[in-house]
């Protein structure tokens, strides 16, 4: 299942034992469907698709060279599945200030997470074209919205940056871009096959949160933050808003990054964000996101010399 489907079982669990307690009769919404109707239906649409579907992602990511977006520390031989968890609250973040400038520049609140990583990458290592994965609900119907199942997609996020351009309109750009992605999120087995995603960028859904859920006077779920020991894919940025404060979790291969890199990674992607609020029409090559202690060696540097 995936996470909106945990959602829905755990509030159809939470009716059914305020049902009982009270001696009430258990009264649950059936779903409009079976999840195999929903595979029939979708293996239908699949293939009606297909053709259209393949045009576009061959055109969508055509001469993209796959590379190693964040530069690793070191390499391995041997292929590596290990996994450390960095977490980062942004607690001086205003949520207020950050859902108006949302509402200013008509994005959502998943293309400012997106973009603001991607602006990092292009300032950090200098690359203009990145292609990192982003995750579709994959309901696409709201008759899916109540239905148990595992609908989401991993789909790959192509940004050309232009540092000469405004911000806002890279943000607007790469908005356009999540859209046009959603519609064609089917993606043909041969594209698939081809991709060698090297981070994946997730927003949670942030409708219920799962840090504590009281099912009764003496029933209550409590949720434990676990530091993950394996990783599909090295960098994965799992993004939340929880107690109206933003927070991410990175969860990262230590075979190819120092906690030191990831940690610098998410101090800079601080920076960047406030930036952004800051001055949307700033160009992305006026945006400083060197730490004090970068600069301060460089004026050493300097002197050296």
């Amino acid at each position: 299942m995936d996470g909106w489907s945990i959602e829905i079982l755990i509030k159809e669990v939470w009716q059914i034992y305020q049902a009982k307690i009270k001696g009430e009769k258990i009264i649950t919404e059936k779903p409009p469907f079976q999840f195999k109707d929903y595979v029939s239906w979708y293996l239908e649409k699949q293939e009606k698709e297909a053709r259209t579907n393949a045009v576009f992602w061959k055109t969508y990511l055509q001469n993209y060279y796959w590379k190693k977006i964040v530069r690793r520390d070191s390499e391995s031989q041997q292929a590596s599945n290990k996994g450390n968890t960095i977490r980062k609250v942004f607690s001086t973040l205003d949520m207020e200030k950050l859902y108006q400038f949302l509402s200013q520049q008509q994005i959502s609140l998943h293309t400012f997470l997106v973009a603001t990583y991607n602006f990092i990458i292009h300032k950090i290592y200098a690359h203009t074209d990145i292609c990192i994965g982003t995750l579709s609900a994959g309901r696409t119907s709201t008759a899916l919205e109540k239905q148990l199942g595992m609908f989401a997609k991993t789909l790959p996020l192509r940004t050309k940056i232009n540092p000469d351009k405004s911000i806002a309109e890279i943000l607007r750009h790469i908005h356009q871009g999540i859209l046009e992605i959603n519609i064609h999120q089917d993606i043909p087995h041969a594209v698939l096959n081809e991709l060698r995603l090297e981070t994946l960028f997730v927003l949670q859904n942030a409708s219920t949160t799962y840090q504590q859920i009281k099912i009764g006077d003496e029933v209550s779920l409590e949720q434990y933050p676990l530091d993950i020991s394996y990783s599909r894919i090295p960098l994965l940025l799992n993004a939340r808003i929880e107690d109206e404060t933003l927070k991410i979790d990175v969860d990262y291969n230590p075979t190819y990054y120092e906690r030191s890199t990831i940690e610098i990674l998410l101090l800079k992607y601080e920076k960047m964000l406030f930036q952004i609020i800051h001055d949307p029409n700033q160009t992305l090559q006026q945006t400083d996101i060197d730490l004090e202690i970068e600069k301060e060696q460089k004026i050493i540097i300097n002197f050296d010399f």
